[in-house]
Parts: structure tokens; C-alpha cells; sequence
């Protein structure tokens, strides 16, 4: 589908009931193209292995489709220190942090 040697990366935003996902590319002036974006789904009242084991087999045939040159995976995290604001203290307030990994 896309020549070896085509930039592409592989963007998730991880869940266990929606795993979104982006594929994008270098497009012609600069620009960048989504190539793929969706979301991988699994039933809640499948049990947690099954629903694992459904995501691993729909994340593998993503990425044997698109043949990402990196991927970056959402990573959610909540600050160690959550009693100096009340968004913290609820749980309401967090940020997020992409880990990319590159294919050599």
C-alpha cells in the first residue's frame, strides 16, 4: 500500500473499550496527510483478556497495514502533587504524554 520508504506515523490514543488511532504522512508543500484515523473498539461485557486479545490482533493488523516508520502511544498520567488545586483533587485535571518508538 505505501512504499518503504514513506514516512509514516502511527498515532494511538489508548482504551480498553475505544483505542483511537491516526496514520499520517508528508504530503506535497509541507503539509501533513491522515492516511488511516479511527477507532478500534471491544465489547465491555467481553471479559478483560478476551478484550486484550482483541485490541492486540486490530492493533497488529493496523500496523502490518500501514507499516509505520514510528508510532507514538497517548500516555495518561496525573500529577504526584494533586492538593493544591481542586481539578486536582477531583481527578478532573491531567495531562498527557505521546511515547514514540521507531522501527530500524
Amino acid at each position: 500500500m505505501f512504499a518503504s520508504t514513506s514516512l509514516v506515523v502511527l498515532g494511538i490514543d489508548p482504551g480498553l473499550t475505544r483505542c483511537g488511532y491516526a496514520a499520517l504522512a508528508p504530503s506535497s508543500g509541507g503539509s501533513v496527510e491522515a492516511i488511516s484515523m479511527g477507532v478500534l473498539t471491544s465489547p465491555k461485557e467481553d471479559s478483560l483478556p478476551r478484550r486484550l486479545a482483541l485490541l492486540q490482533c486490530d492493533l497488529e493488523a493496523l500496523i502490518s497495514e500501514v507499516k509505520p516508520s514510528a508510532i507514538a502511544v497517548e500516555q495518561v498520567f496525573f500529577p504526584k502533587q494533586r492538593t493544591h488545586c481542586h481539578e486536582c483533587r477531583t481527578g478532573k485535571r491531567f495531562s498527557a504524554r505521546a511515547r514514540i518508538q521507531t522501527r530500524h
